[in-house]
């Protein structure tokens, strides 16, 4: 009979410690036990949806050979099954060589915590391609403070204007329960928890990917392209010239600048922006001394994000 073992604290364990302000020592060590691979059933959804079909052979290759080394984390189900939590790819391969018993460690959880756990889990995996990072940070964070994920991508944005003294940090996103300073304040306390320290950088970066084109994040999500290229080539306004680039750029593995000069001439030319400039520049030097109630705020924050997702599309 195999007897369970104690475990130390997971990764896992240590950042969700410290997204809620938990102290290391408020942990409980988990205990790892063999459970009948028949017993466990995958959960309705997942956070991660795609896997690498060469990594995951070679997981399989390492597991027939060592078997499995880090156990996966499951929960007691009503019926005396079990529901995956974390570990499908360990699960897959298991599965795949018709192992008999597989090292798992149980964990009672409600729906919310095995999705919490299921989320930092992921983030923590070096393999992590930037939609997938992007998505289960977005869900996290729409989970710690109770708001749906429409409305994190506007507070994400409202964090950026705000920074960038566009938007007055008094004015609350659109259906967020908690004031905005308070909510800023948990975001930030989120991101570092999971290895984020550099907030602005995050958002700058990586909140544009939301804007692209479904078949350029299909691409991006699945590793067949790289966020630089993706960017580039999301310029291409029509879909069918845009489809054919990115099929090219992928079969042929086009650098960066041989993808510039492959869309150079679908690109639109610049008009003169002189007057442009001069009217943005007149906008903002209004808005910066104008003095507005409440109602008149909301709707420029809401222009303001129009504008900023334009502009990152």
């Amino acid at each position: 009979m195999n007897r369970p073992r104690m475990q130390m604290f997971s990764k896992t364990d240590r950042v969700l410690a410290a997204i809620d302000g938990k102290p290391e020592g408020a942990l409980t060590p988990s205990l790892e036990q063999q459970l009948t691979l028949t017993l466990i059933d995958l959960p309705p959804s997942q956070p991660r949806k795609y896997f690498n079909p060469i990594k995951l052979a070679q997981l399989e290759a390492s597991v027939a050979e060592q078997g499995i080394l880090e156990p996966m984390l499951v929960r007691p189900k009503p019926n005396g099954r079990y529901e995956l939590v974390v570990g499908e790819r360990r699960f897959r391969v298991a599965t795949s060589l018709q192992l008999s018993k597989v090292p798992v460690i149980v964990k009672e959880l409600t729906d919310t915590e095995a999705l919490e756990v299921a989320l930092v889990e992921n983030l923590q995996r070096e393999d992590l391609n930037p939609v997938e990072e992007l998505e289960g940070i977005v869900h996290l964070i729409s989970l710690k403070l109770a708001i749906s994920q429409a409305a994190v991508v506007s507070l994400l944005h409202r964090m950026l204007n705000e920074h960038k003294n566009l938007v007055n940090s008094s004015v609350t996103v659109k259906g967020e329960s908690p004031s905005n300073s308070n909510a800023t304040v948990r975001v930030k306390q989120i991101l570092s928890a999971i290895g984020i320290t550099n907030w602005l950088s995050f958002v700058s970066n990586r909140l544009p990917l939301l804007t692209l084109p479904q078949e350029v994040l299909e691409a991006l999500r699945q590793g067949q392209l790289e966020y630089t290229k993706a960017k580039i080539i999301a310029r291409i306004a029509d879909p069918d010239k845009r489809q054919q680039v990115l099929a090219q750029a992928i079969a042929e593995g086009l650098s960066l600048s041989q993808i510039r000069q492959l869309i150079a001439p679908l690109l639109p030319s610049k008009p003169s922006s002189s007057g442009f400039k001069a009217k943005v520049t007149q906008i903002l030097q209004q808005l910066k001394k104008a003095d507005l109630d409440s109602d008149k705020k909301q709707q420029v924050n809401e222009y303001l994000d129009r504008i900023q997702q334009l502009l990152e599309t």
